[in-house]
């Protein structure tokens, strides 16, 4: 069962004061730097009450999954077109310690690495409080988790290779268990653990980490089939989708098209969160 967030920032109580009568609230984000889409949405913008970003991806069509001669590719990753149908934001990089903790009181989790690291030790039922925080006193709820076709697309930013940065990685570019790397990658030490979030470069799309420091939720549960879809009614304790890898991770669990399902009670350090909002609210 969820339990309930402790502490929700006064700045974010304030948007949507009591008796405001289901109008909108004042914005709770500022836009960062001038770039604009075709319909004047910013480009990136920073929430006020933690400081985090999100980047704004383009409704778009892909090929999910991988195709039948990757490396290491595994017997749920059909390859299939998939149509995100709406833009929306997602978070640069993962939820920080400081980012967490401006918004729950709550250390529960994993907050001993530091302000500036991913916060680990999140589940999926945590995950869900923190999503609640945000959204609090607000008539819309923008705030949310990645669907699992959101998170693909974004990680991908356009590439069909494994990795966003090409058919191989190191640790230059993707904080990950390089003891066993992938094809061709270089053998490495095992890191100790997360990196601060942003120490490594962006992939196309502008996004940080999607490939290991800390494994990320998705809204789905996990059903071996992507073509069938997640279930419209899901049991409440039915598996949830986990991407990306974490710095314990093999090279072949970093790839893009690489899926997990955990119960969404599992909460180990290694286990993190990248927000996603849509674009109205």
């Amino acid at each position: 069962m969820r339990r309930p967030h402790v502490l929700l920032l006064a700045l974010l109580l304030a948007a949507c004061p009591a008796g405001c009568g289901g109008a909108d609230p004042a914005p709770d984000y500022e836009a960062v730097g001038a770039e604009t889409d075709a319909e004047g949405r910013p480009r990136r913008i920073r929430h006020l009450a933690t400081g985090h970003v999100l980047i704004l991806v383009d409704a778009g069509t892909y090929m999910m999954g991988t195709p039948d001669d990757e490396p290491w590719r595994d017997g749920d990753e059909l390859l299939h077109e998939v149509t995100i149908d709406a833009p929306f934001y997602l978070g640069e990089a993962e939820v920080t310690v400081a980012e967490w903790l401006a918004v729950l009181d709550d250390t529960d989790v994993h907050v001993a690495w530091g302000d500036d690291h991913p916060v680990g030790g999140v589940s999926w039922y945590r995950a869900q409080d923190l999503v609640d925080a945000l959204n609090e006193g607000r008539p819309r709820t923008p705030w949310r988790l990645p669907t699992e076709a959101e998170w693909e697309y974004a990680c991908r930013a356009g590439t069909t290779t494994p990795f966003s940065f090409g058919d191989a990685i190191d640790l230059d570019v993707v904080h990950y268990n390089a003891r066993y790397p992938y094809e061709g990658g270089r053998r490495e030490d095992e890191p100790e653990g997360p990196r601060p979030v942003r120490s490594l470069p962006p992939n196309p799309w502008g996004f940080h980490d999607m490939h290991g420091n800390l494994w990320e939720w998705c809204e789905d549960p996990y059903v071996f089939d992507l073509s069938k879809g997640p279930p419209e009614d899901p049991d409440e304790g039915m598996a949830r989708v986990m991407r990306g890898g974490a710095w314990t991770s093999a090279g072949k669990e970093v790839r893009s098209g690489f899926r997990e399902g955990y119960a969404p009670s599992t909460d180990g350090k290694k286990y993190g969160v990248r927000l996603a909002r849509d674009v109205e609210g």
